[in-house]
């Protein structure tokens, strides 16, 4: 299970790193740079992948493993992005006044495609015994 994992955290570094310090970058400094602070609270960055991880196993990557399709971690994890990165962003655009509707769009369209991908190759990874 630990091997699992480590596994998810890895792929969703990999391809959030992918997005927040290449492809996406000029975008979400363009979006959020007002809002950004100059420095990053790592521990708070890392407790949220860490807990997001075990959510996208348990509850994207097992049961797809129970149930033997690759669809079912896709749909679930695309559900979970939806919901993690939609309560974010809707409760920014509720709370904070310059909150960009832009941004929070892409972020949610993001957190849906990677959280899906990530729980889609996870399962089949695992189901590959790698």
């Amino acid at each position: 299970m630990i091997a699992r994992y480590l596994l998810i955290l890895v792929l969703f570094a990999c391809l959030d790193a992918a997005w927040l310090l290449v492809v996406g970058a000029s975008f979400n400094r363009a979006q959020f740079g007002h809002l950004m602070r100059p420095d990053t609270v790592w521990s708070a960055a890392v407790l949220f992948y860490l807990i997001y991880g075990g959510a996208v196993l348990a509850l994207c990557v097992q049961p797809a493993l129970a149930s033997g399709r690759t669809l079912d971690a896709t749909w679930r994890g695309a559900l979970l992005g939806l919901a993690a990165y939609g309560a974010f962003d809707l409760t920014s655009l509720a709370l904070f006044k310059d909150f960009p509707l832009t941004g929070a769009i892409v972020d949610m369209a993001w957190g849906t495609s990677v959280t899906a991908a990530v729980s889609a190759l996870g399962a089949r990874r695992v189901r590959a015994g790698a």
